[in-house]
């Protein structure tokens, strides 16, 4: 596995931000027939929301975020 710090450019400035799936959805995410469907939806609209959330604060539509996305399972394990 390579490690995402050695992926990162010098001079620029990262944030982390964490989507937490409400615990109320994630029997359903568990127990969902396509999980990875599912989650890639769930990590697509995260990235969508921040973008938004990004753009509305700066007031300038032109401005692209880039994202690195993973699942934190807690130790569960996804069905394949």
């Amino acid at each position: 596995m390579i490690k995402v710090a050695t992926r990162l450019f010098l001079g620029v400035r990262y944030r982390q931000v964490v989507f937490t799936l409400p615990s109320q959805l994630r029997t359903f995410f568990y127990n969902h027939p396509d999980q990875s469907c599912l989650y890639s939806q769930f990590m697509m609209l995260a990235q969508y929301s921040l973008e938004e959330l990004i753009q509305n604060k700066f007031n300038f539509n032109a401005l692209k975020t880039g994202c690195i996305v993973f699942i934190h399972t807690h130790r569960l394990l996804l069905k394949e």
